[in-house]
């Protein structure tokens, strides 16, 4: 929450398996308590594979993004920027103001692994070794 107080966000966004998300609502229900106009976006495994119920029981995200989250993320920062609806994005859930479910298609997966970009490593603090997942997806059937 210091963090939060510090860079004043417009939006936090949160990735989470199954085992996470809890506590991943509970730090994102803290900053909507903190501040109601900063929007929060979920992403990962466990909104992918219960979209609706996620956002449901979770109602302090904004936005669910299911699937490859990347393309659509970057879709998503791009029409909150510009005030546009995001009714009609791939790979979104949310529920809007009159409490209407909303869920776009599936998003197809990005088979060029390479044309994702890298991190942009100078925006990392400094230290000696840095915990890494390197990998997408699932790796069971």
């Amino acid at each position: 929450m210091i963090k939060v107080k510090e860079i004043s966000p417009d939006i936090v966004g949160f990735t989470t398996f199954t085992n996470e998300i809890i506590q991943a609502g509970q730090l994102a229900g803290m900053i909507k308590d903190y501040n109601k106009k900063i929007k929060m976006i979920i992403g990962g495994v466990h909104v992918t594979a219960l979209q609706r119920r996620t956002m449901k029981e979770f109602p302090q995200f904004d936005i669910g993004i299911s699937g490859e989250g990347e393309e659509t993320l970057f879709e998503v920062l791009k029409r909150i920027e510009n005030n546009e609806t995001l009714n009609d994005l791939m790979g979104i859930c949310y529920f809007d103001k009159n409490g209407e479910y909303i869920q776009g298609d599936a998003r197809t997966f990005i088979m060029d692994q390479d044309s994702i970009p890298m991190p942009a490593w100078d925006m990392f603090r400094p230290t000696k070794e840095y915990m890494l997942h390197t990998s997408k997806g699932c790796p069971f059937n």
